[in-house]
């Protein structure tokens, strides 16, 4: 019985080892994104970009699995997915092949494995299914960890937003979000940031429109 419960406590440890790692490996690659300086593409909102870039390289061809547009660029989605690729996960590939086998769950009818893992409602859809839902309440900061998916809707009758916790946090503990948003003068960059956007954007501590946190996933 002791050595049971040994490895028990064992497996534990390893299994919350691991998922640290994997949580950390996704930071790395939001961080990455931050560095890279990558610009918000307002185009791509409305237009069919061909993933033709595989590991920063054109190949002039759409890509699938590992498919991604120019990296200099992206919308928010591109953000997660090229942070979860860092930490060993294509949602390109992980994301069609789950849609593909439940159609009715996505709502979707013809699935499109270049742009779905691009669809923060479908990103929503899969990370619910995936990962493991967490509170959506603002209320502790130890329940917003590095590496968590955030997702809100922002009031848009067509696109939410979404992001990924860093590893800064403000006086009171809670953290800022890595994200990617069209320019706005003095509240959003236009490039992959990192801010205080938990609770929405600001400007001089004024809240900026009506966001709601809408999903909180952390890997499992």
């Amino acid at each position: 019985m002791k050595y049971a419960l040994v490895i028990v406590g064992l497996s534990v440890i390893l299994a919350y080892s691991c998922q640290a790692q994997v949580n950390d490996e996704i930071v790395i690659g939001a961080y990455d994104e931050i560095e890279n300086e990558t610009r918000y593409n307002t185009e791509m909102l409305e237009t069919y970009f061909p993933l033709t870039y595989r590991n920063g390289e054109n190949t002039g061809r759409p890509v699938y699995p590992n498919g991604d547009v120019n990296p200099k660029e992206g919308i928010c989605a591109d953000l997660v997915v090229r942070a979860l690729r860092n930490a060993g996960m294509d949602l390109q590939e992980l994301v069609h092949v789950d849609l593909l086998s439940n159609k009715k769950a996505y709502g979707v009818k013809t699935p499109d494995k270049y742009i779905d893992q691009r669809r923060v409602w479908i990103l929503k859809t899969f990370f619910r299914r995936k990962w493991k839902s967490l509170s959506t309440k603002i209320d502790k900061p130890g329940d917003w960890q590095p590496g968590d998916i955030v997702i809100w809707d922002i009031g848009s009758t067509i696109h939410f937003h979404i992001g990924i916790i860093g590893k800064k946090k403000r006086r009171d503990g809670f953290p800022y979000v890595i994200h990617n948003m069209s320019y706005i003068p003095f509240v959003f960059a236009g490039k992959t940031i990192e801010q205080d956007l938990l609770e929405g954007p600001k400007l001089l501590r004024l809240s900026l429109g009506e966001w709601k946190i809408i999903g909180h996933y952390r890997s499992q």
